[in-house]
């Protein structure tokens, strides 16, 4: 990062409003228009006229408040220092610190090799599964496939009984806190190899410090962006299905093999043909589509069985429908792009140092999405000078939000 240039916050892939889309395969977009009352900024200093105060009374009043400033600041500052000393005292709270900052990732950290995602991968078409959420369609199409349900349910147990049981077993030896690093490994490696709507579900606990330990939840947050990669082939044969005509020419240079793969993509780096610019490329898993919907097919059904249960508390049916509703939207990299640049338009006016890679819709369809290249670098990186005007920032962004 260049030492004369201010830090900004780049965001990639930000849904800022919400979107219908009842009937149709393309999301459309609903604009929600409201006006910002006001954006916290640091007050500008009044500038006094000789009629309005003397020299000697400004010299008085500029010293006593230089020192007032002075003391109040030092005293905000040992106050920081000392809550911080005490979370660090605190070994739960400390680890659960770290993780939030993204102290625990590393770069070239992906899931070990010998983890494999278990997707559905089915012979027939799947053009009959929506394209937007439907629970309707989706049962209607699993309900014909029984076999394939079947194959899945078992793949779940199989993967989760063995964990369920160890895990039974360390409570009743009461060996919980003795195991608990084992065990946040063994499910971060259990989530990851049940595939897209479990590892999403993963990345939603792994900032649930209500519900999970901190050592789980720093595992958890592994998945954020080291999940199992698939083969480049593969890829580069659905970039030319979804855009007409081979990478080559479409890109003069790709990187060999992804920088970053998570629950639904991974992504390379190119260069366009058309004028030399960087792009990031991300490029949809093969099968995505029917591992998530043969997944809430079987919990939303598990749901409508508890349902059943009047002393059970918790609507799966109605928790599943929300969050599939929000899922379904980030498969359709059109719909990601337009977000991009409509919170890109959103943001330009009062926080530049918003910033939003720009996207080429040329080369973009619901599987494959190009993007400007930004430099940047983590939070957990930057230094301290940077990491509180950009948690500034990120504070406004999100009230003006």
């Amino acid at each position: 990062m260049d030492a004369a240039a201010p830090p900004r916050l780049v965001y990639c892939g930000i849904d800022p409003v919400r979107f219908s889309s009842p009937r149709s395969n393309r999301v459309s977009i609903r604009t929600r228009t409201r006006p910002v009352l006001a954006v916290a900024t640091d007050p500008k200093p009044t500038r006094k006229t000789p009629s309005q105060s003397s020299p000697s009374n400004n010299n008085v009043n500029g010293s006593s408040k230089s020192s007032s400033s002075k003391k109040s600041v030092n005293g905000v500052s040992t106050e920081i220092k000392r809550v911080r000393a005490q979370m660090e005292e605190n070994e739960d709270l400390a680890i659960l610190m770290r993780g939030l900052r993204g102290q625990n990732l590393r770069d070239s950290q992906f899931a070990d090799d010998n983890i494999q995602l278990r997707l559905v991968e089915v012979d027939v078409s799947s053009e009959f599964l929506p394209l937007a959420y439907d629970p309707a369609s989706i049962s209607a199409y699993w309900g014909k496939r029984p076999r394939a349900v079947a194959t899945r349910i078992i793949q779940l147990l199989s993967v989760a009984g063995g964990f369920l049981s160890r895990l039974a077993m360390d409570v009743v030896n009461k060996k919980v806190k003795e195991n608990e690093v084992a065990r946040a490994i063994e499910l971060r490696e259990i989530v990851t190899s049940l595939g897209p709507a479990y590892i999403k579900l993963g990345q939603a606990l792994s900032i649930r410090p209500d519900i999970l330990s901190p050592v789980a939840m720093m595992e958890l947050q592994k998945l954020c962006d080291k999940v199992p990669s698939f083969p480049d082939d593969i890829a580069m044969a659905l970039i030319e299905e979804e855009l007409g005509q081979p990478w080559q020419e479409i890109y003069s240079e790709l990187s060999s093999s992804p920088i970053a793969a998570a629950s639904l993509g991974q992504v390379y780096k190119g260069r366009l043909k058309e004028n030399g610019d960087l792009v990031a490329v991300k490029v949809q898993r093969p099968f995505v589509l029917e591992t998530v919907t043969v997944d809430l097919f079987v919990i939303r059904n598990l749901g409508l069985v508890l349902r059943k249960f009047p002393q059970i508390s918790i609507d799966v049916v109605g928790l599943v429908d929300e969050w599939a509703a929000r899922f379904f939207e980030e498969l359709d990299y059109i719909n990601e792009g337009e977000n991009g640049q409509l919170f890109s338009e959103m943001m330009r006016k009062d926080l530049p140092q918003v910033v939003i890679p720009r996207t080429y819709q040329k080369y973009t369809s619901r599987k494959v999405l190009t993007t400007e290249w930004i430099e940047g670098e983590k939070l957990s990186q930057s230094t301290e000078s940077d990491v509180g005007e950009l948690v500034n920032v990120g504070v406004i962004c999100y009230l003006k939000q």
